[in-house]
């Protein structure tokens, strides 16, 4: 089963800067990274920065090496209608907009692409 079909039926993510968290918040799901030292030294030097991108904009909450942190920041995320779950929920759909219409990202890509190509 790949990770894309666990994260359907899922209820949180938890994550560290791993793509596996963009494909959670593209659906919507509640998102945290945990992020030890050990993680952000390896994405600083991979990535050439500490941070992580969907934490910065709001699309998943950062933990850094703090399981009571961890447990708090679920327990804040899974509460249906709780300030954090929807502020974060607003910046996913601003981070990872939905196609307005059938087939719209299909062409962006194939646009892209053919971008590449010239």
């Amino acid at each position: 089963m790949s990770t894309g079909e666990l994260l359907v039926g899922c209820d949180i993510v938890v994550a560290s800067m791993s793509t596996v968290s963009d494909e959670a918040a593209c659906q919507r799901k509640p998102v945290i990274d945990f992020m030890s030292d050990i993680a952000l030294g390896i994405h600083e030097k991979t990535a050439g920065r500490r941070d992580w991108e969907p934490c910065n904009e709001g699309a998943s909450f950062p933990v850094h090496g703090d399981t009571g942190a961890l447990a708090h920041a679920m327990h804040g995320l899974l509460a249906e209608g709780s300030p954090l779950r929807v502020e974060q929920r607003k910046n996913q759909e601003r981070m990872f907009p939905l196609p307005r219409e059938r087939g719209e990202a299909v062409r962006l890509m194939h646009e892209t692409i053919v971008k590449f190509l010239k």
